[in-house]
């Protein structure tokens, strides 16, 4: 892992790792993302961070099914 910049962009990527009835473990990684297509730098999708968290979901989707996108 680099440390971040100023001016860095950063790009999340979570994985679920466990689900038991509505507690999940998910991992995610953080890189420093491609912010300029036109100039590739060395360091682009580096990871930055990465973490460890805990969920717990309810009644109600976040996401519109079949979708990225937040619900409305």
């Amino acid at each position: 892992m680099t440390p971040a910049r100023g001016g860095d962009v950063p790009e999340a990527e979570a994985t679920e790792r466990v689900r038991c009835g509505r507690d999940g473990v998910d991992d995610v990684t953080v890189r420093r993302a491609d912010d300029d297509a036109t100039v590739r730098r060395a360091d682009d999708g580096v990871v930055i961070a990465e973490f460890r968290g805990r969920s717990r979901s309810g009644n109600e989707s976040v996401m519109a099914a079949g979708s990225d996108a937040p619900r409305d």
